[in-house]
Parts: C-alpha cells; structure tokens; sequence
C-alpha cells in the first residue's frame, strides 16, 4: 500500500457462524431456538384442548418473531473492526474506542472443521474486537487491511502487564509465560505483517523488561 487510506476502514469478514455463537445477544438465538423446540415438544405430545393449543401457537409466534430481530442485533454488536487512522480510533460493534485506549494484544487458535484459524484479539476487553490472520477455510485480512491494522497497533500503548516478583524467577526470565498468548506492540505488529504459515506468533522466554 503506498498511501493509509483516508476515513473509516473496514476490516476483517462478517460471519454469521460468528455472530450466532458469541456470548452476548448472538448466543439469544440459540436460547429462542431451544425455547421454540421446547414449546412445540409440549404442545404434540400433551394432550391439549382447543385452549391449550391456541396457547402453544401464541406462545411459539412471538418467539419465531424475535429470532430476526435477535440476528439484527447480534449482527450489531458483532460487526466487523472499523479504522479510522484519520481520528485515531477503532469502532468494535457500536463502541468507538481511541487507539490510546488499546491496552493489549492476544493471539487466539481455534480449532475449526479439522483445521485451526488463527487471530489477533485487540483493544481492552469487554471493549476489543477479533482480526483473523490465518485459516484454511475463512477469510484472513488482506494485505491492504494488515498495513492498516499494523499502523493502528503501532499508535497504541499495547504492552504485557507487568510480572509478579517470582522467587522461583528472580530475573523475570520466564515472565511472560503468566500471559502466553499477550503480545507486545512489535510483535502484534509483525504478527499481522508476517503471519507464519503455523497461525502462531514465535514466543521466546525472554525477560519481560523493556518490552513495550
């Protein structure tokens, strides 16, 4: 990419899978999915009057009704990671966070249909967003949308927390160990630039002190 683009970036892909499966109003479409099952169970097999069965139907129209308007809001919440490098800010679903308030950088595997897709989990949670870097069998950024994302990391304040004295580790040499899957700014940075084949970040044991 030879220019940052101007204006609000969207990256990454939208996933229904995704959204019905993150915890929050996604997972509420399961939650009515069941409820439906559950009511249509009860009304087959119990013996019901007329008053019963109406009941059943009224019970079951308001609950098909509401998947809609549960995917909608699912697809809200859990719409894809926008960028704005012009104001300096991230939107995750419907928060709109500054890049100063970026706190923390982790990589996620996750094993999927016999394969494992792999991302980076950005921002200060609950208030983050997920980036996939690598998989088989979804789509990763693209090379426009990696630049983009890199020079966001490297406008935050991204670090790993500092260690807790270990008497065990008295020069910290296996510090970052208490965060295995939190990365520095520079390496969420070259993560997203140069992703390795395996979806997994090289972690030496190192002392934590000086990384930023």
């Amino acid at each position: 990419m030879s220019q940052l683009p101007h204006g609000w970036i969207v990256v990454g892909r939208w996933s229904l899978v995704r959204n019905l499966f993150t915890p929050g109003t996604g997972s509420g479409v399961i939650v009515l999915l069941l409820a439906i099952q559950v009511v249509l169970q009860i009304g087959l097999h119990a013996p019901l009057d007329d008053a019963g069965r109406t009941a059943v139907v009224l019970a079951v129209v308001p609950l098909i009704a509401a998947i809609p308007v549960a995917l909608v809001l699912a697809a809200r919440r859990n719409r894809r990671v926008a960028i704005n490098l012009d104001t300096g800010t991230v939107r995750f679903g419907t928060t709109t966070v500054p890049f100063g308030q970026l706190e923390s950088a982790d990589y996620l595997r996750v094993p999927y249909r016999g394969s494992t897709h792999s991302y980076l989990r950005v921002g200060s949670p609950p208030k983050s967003g997920l980036l996939c870097v690598r998989a088989s069998r979804a789509p990763e950024l693209t090379v426009d949308e990696r630049e983009v994302v890199a020079e966001m990391l490297r406008r935050s304040p991204i670090r790993i927390p500092d260690a807790s004295a270990d008497r065990f580790d008295p020069t910290g040499r296996y510090a970052w160990m208490d965060h295995p899957t939190r990365l520095t700014r520079d390496e969420a940075v070259d993560y997203v630039l140069h992703t390795p084949e395996t979806g997994e970040p090289a972690r030496a044991a190192t002392p934590r002190s000086g990384r930023t």
